[in-house]
C-alpha cells in the first residue's frame, strides 16, 4: 500500500490561566519533526504540551481526548443504468477516485435495475450513502443472495440495507433535510406507500422507519432543493403534482414540517430540477422543467422565484426540457448550469448544457450531442470541475461516453466514461478519522520547554483508496491540565 502524505497545521491555543506561583500561558498541538504524514494505514502526530513557567509548576499529568476531522478527499459518485465504468464492473453505481472509476463493494455488487438518486445521510450509526430508483433487488457480491430493498437501499460501506418494506414505487429524488423534528432523509418519486402505509409521492426516513410527510402529492416529485439562508431552512420540491390533499401546488411546493404551501404562481408543466442560486441579488430559488409559462408571462423552461411571482431568464431555453441544474464556480464568478434536452439558451446555440451568469447566457463548448440528465460540481484535488452525465456520446465535439468532465474551457474524458446512460450524481464526503485519547504520561524536554508525546498513531483506517484532503484537518481537545492540587478545565471544543 502506497504512503498517503499530508500537511498539517496543528494547534490549540488557550488563553492565560492564572494560579498559584505562576502561569501557564499556552497549550500547544504542534507539529514535530518528522512531520505528520500517513503510511500504510495510521496518522502519527507528535504532541507537545508547553508551559511558559515549567520550572514553578508541578505539572503532574495531563488528560485530553484529541478529535479529528481529518477525512479522505470528498469523492463523486455516480449512478444510473451502466454496468460498466471505465473498466470497472460497476452495476450501476461507481465511485471516482485518484483518476478511475471503482465499484462500491465487491465485484458486482449494485442493483439490478437503474439507479436515479443519491443521498449521503446519518442515521445515527454513522454515514452512509443512500440510493433510489426503479431498482427491486440489490447485491453485496454477484455471487450474493439478493437484498428485496424495493426502490431504496443504503450501502454502509461493505454491505446493503433495505429502509423498511421499502416503497411501492420508483425513487427520484433524495435529500437530507431538518424540518424542526431532527435530520431525516426524504424521498420523492412515483410511490404511494410503505408496507401498508401511505404516504403520496414523498416520504422521510428517520433512520429507523418511515413517516409520511403531511397528506403527499397527487403526482410524482422529481427532484428537491433545501434553501439554508433562512433561520428555518425550506424545504422544496418539484415535480409532475398540482395539488396536495386538494390545496392547488402547480409543480412546486414547499414543506414547512407540518404543511405544503404553493410556492409562486403557476407553472403549468412539469419541473425536474430545482436548485438555490445567488446571481448578485441574494440568493433565490430556480426551477428548470417542461414548463413554457407560469400563465402571466414566458419564462421557456426556466424560472426564477421572485417573491410571489416566477419570472424568466432572459428568453429562456429552446427545447424539450431542463432535467437538472446546479452551481458552478469560475473565475468570474459562480454560475448556474442546466442540462437537458434543449438547442439553445437565451437565443443563442447551446447543445443541451448552457450556463447563466444573472444577466446572459453562454453555451459550454459545442455542447453534448444528446440530453444531459445529471451535473455536478466537484474538485478532484486539481481544482473545481463540472461533470455532466446523461444520454451523450459525445461533448465538445469528442468522443465522451455518457459522462464529462468541463474545466471552464474545454471537455474532457473522465476514465473511460461508461457503458449507459448517467442519471444522478452525488459530492459525498470521504471516511473520517475515529477519535482517540491521548496517554496521561509524559515526557519533559527541558532544552524546549515542552512536555510531550511523541508518534502518536490514529487506528487503522477505513479506507486509503484516495489520499486525505490536508485542508479538511482539524483537531480539537477537550480535558483537564492537572497542576499541582488544582485542576485547569479546557473549553469544551478548541482548534485551528
Amino acid at each position: 500500500m502506497r504512503p498517503l502524505t499530508a500537511h498539517v497545521l496543528l494547534a490549540v491555543l488557550l488563553p492565560s490561566i492564572t494560579f498559584g506561583a505562576g502561569e501557564l500561558a499556552t497549550i500547544e498541538i504542534v507539529p514535530h519533526s518528522p512531520p505528520p504524514y500517513l503510511g500504510g494505514e495510521s496518522l502519527t502526530v507528535d504532541v507537545w504540551l508547553r508551559s511558559n513557567d515549567v520550572v514553578s509548576h508541578d505539572l503532574r499529568y495531563v488528560q485530553l481526548d484529541i478529535r479529528s476531522e481529518l477525512r479522505f478527499k470528498q469523492r463523486l459518485i455516480a449512478a444510473g443504468a451502466f454496468t460498466q465504468a471505465g473498466t470497472a464492473n460497476a452495476q450501476r453505481i461507481a465511485e471516482f477516485a485518484d483518476g478511475l472509476w471503482i465499484p462500491i463493494g465487491a465485484d458486482e455488487s449494485g442493483t439490478d435495475q437503474t439507479v436515479l438518486a443519491i443521498a449521503q445521510f446519518d442515521d445515527g450509526t454513522g454515514a452512509a450513502r443512500y440510493f433510489g430508483g426503479t431498482f427491486e433487488f440489490v447485491y453485496d457480491c454477484g455471487a450474493c443472495p439478493s437484498v428485496d430493498a424495493r426502490h431504496i437501499a443504503k450501502w454502509d460501506g461493505s454491505s446493503w440495507h433495505k429502509l423498511g418494506d421499502g416503497l411501492n414505487g420508483a425513487v427520484r429524488a433524495l435529500v437530507v433535510h431538518d424540518d424542526g423534528s431532527g435530520p431525516a432523509l426524504y424521498a420523492g418519486g412515483d410511490f404511494i406507500a410503505w408496507g401498508g402505509n401511505y404516504s403520496f409521492r414523498t416520504a422521510k426516513w428517520d433512520g429507523v422507519e418511515w413517516q409520511a410527510v403531511g397528506y403527499g402529492l397527487n403526482s410524482t416529485v422529481r427532484t428537491f432543493a433545501v434553501h439554508t439562508a433562512s433561520v428555518n431552512p425550506s424545504l422544496y420540491l418539484g415535480g409532475d403534482f398540482w395539488h396536495a390533499y386538494y390545496e392547488p401546488m402547480h409543480s412546486v411546493a414547499n414543506w414547512d414540517g407540518s404543511a405544503f404551501d404553493s410556492v409562486g404562481d403557476e407553472l403549468l408543466q412539469d419541473v425536474n430540477a430545482l436548485v438555490v442560486y445567488d446571481d448578485g441579488g441574494g440568493e433565490a430559488l430556480y426551477a428548470g422543467g417542461k414548463f413554457s409559462d407560469s400563465g402571466t408571462q414566458p419564462l421557456n423552461r426556466i424560472a426564477r422565484l421572485d417573491g410571489d411571482f416566477w419570472v424568466p431568464l432572459g428568453s429562456g431555453i429552446s427545447g424539450t426540457s431542463v432535467r437538472a441544474s446546479t452551481v458552478f464556480s469560475t473565475p468570474a464568478g459562480d454560475m448556474l448550469v442546466v442540462g437537458g434536452d434543449f438547442s439553445q439558451a437565451g437565443g443563442v446555440v447551446a447543445n443541451n448544457i448552457a450556463q447563466w451568469d444573472g444577466v446572459s447566457w453562454a453555451p459550454l463548448g459545442a455542447g453534448t450531442d444528446a440530453p444531459v440528465n445529471a451535473l455536478a460540481a466537484y474538485d478532484d484535488g486539481t481544482g473545481q470541475s463540472l461533470y455532466a452525465g446523461g444520454e451523450f456520446e459525445s461533448a465538445g465535439g469528442e468522443s465522451h461516453s455518457y459522462i464529462a468532465r468541463w474545466d471552464g474551457t474545454e471537455w474532457f474524458d473522465v476514465a473511460g466514461g461508461m457503458n449507459a446512460t448517467v442519471d444522478a450524481f452525488a459530492v459525498v464526503d470521504g471516511d473520517q478519522l475515529p477519535d482517540i485519547a491521548l496517554p496521561s504520561t509524559f515526557d519533559f524536554v527541558p532544552t524546549t520547554g515542552y512536555f510531550a508525546w511523541s508518534a502518536l498513531p490514529w487506528p487503522a483506517l477505513a479506507s486509503t483508496s484516495t489520499s486525505p484532503d490536508p485542508s479538511m484537518l482539524h483537531l480539537a481537545a477537550q480535558g483537564s491540565v492537572h497542576v499541582g492540587s488544582l485542576d485547569i478545565v479546557l473549553p469544551t471544543e478548541v482548534g485551528s
